[in-house]
């Protein structure tokens, strides 16, 4: 679908990144991990104008509690290459996780908005360009793979671009796994001025408290409004 509309609106490219956040948010909330996310696996529906995007072939998927009784002795990779989180690459399936499945939705979203595989964005055909790129993570664990200034030079918007960038961090501890949620809420946003919109529903938590964990784990949103306790926007 992305390949025969290379002309489709940024608009509608980023409604359909937030299907999938929608789905895979919703895959995470029960506790699953779906283990395989790639545009292969999402199903278009024309007809279906308020779900167009179905996540399909769930034949990987498990629940996150079982990830060690399946595949706690395996080496073997899990996934689909190009797709696979730097862990998954380099441990093999034990190091599935919610994390790995947002390294694969960032792939994913970045398809969706470019047209362009994360893959072919660095250049990469076979095996050795592969343990070159692992090398290249591996003294840079904590810069994403493609930055949110090059993705914004190939068109997506800044404040999807920097989302993007932060679930294609290689560091696997700096990848957050809330980054769905919050991809989810910033696709469905109209106003494009606005960074997210956040309801915190932790009365126990200190206003300030709660804004220094969002600021240090997304230092470059700015709070725009705050006028309601647990609604944030930023």
């Amino acid at each position: 679908y992305i390949k025969e509309n290379t002309k489709h609106p940024m608009r509608n490219r980023m409604d359909l990144v937030r299907h999938v956040a929608a789905s895979i948010s919703q895959l995470h909330n029960r506790d699953y991990l779906h283990n395989d996310i790639k545009p292969q696996n999402l199903l278009y529906v024309d007809h279906d104008t308020k779900n167009p995007l179905r996540l399909i072939d769930f034949q990987l998927a498990c629940p996150e509690r079982d990830v060690d009784d399946l595949f706690g002795a395996s080496k073997g990779r899990l996934g689909t290459e190009g797709y696979q989180a730097p862990e998954v690459l380099l441990l093999g399936a034990r190091e599935v996780s919610r994390k790995s499945d947002i390294w694969a939705l960032g792939c994913t979203a970045y398809y969706i908005l470019t047209g362009r595989e994360v893959f072919d964005r660095k250049g990469i055909v076979g095996a050795e360009d592969i343990e070159s790129l692992l090398e290249e993570m591996r003294k840079n664990l904590d810069d994403p793979i493609i930055t949110s200034e090059q993705m914004v030079a190939e068109g997506v918007h800044g404040n999807v671009a920097r989302v993007l960038a932060g679930m294609l961090v290689p560091r696997k501890s700096r990848r957050n796994s809330e980054l769905v949620v919050f991809l989810n809420g910033l696709c469905k946003l109209e106003n494009e001025n606005c960074n997210v919109i956040l309801n915190v529903d932790s009365s126990d938590i200190p206003n300030r408290e709660i804004e220094s964990r969002i600021r240090e784990e997304f230092p470059n949103w700015a709070l725009k409004d705050h006028r309601q306790w647990n609604r944030w926007v930023f």
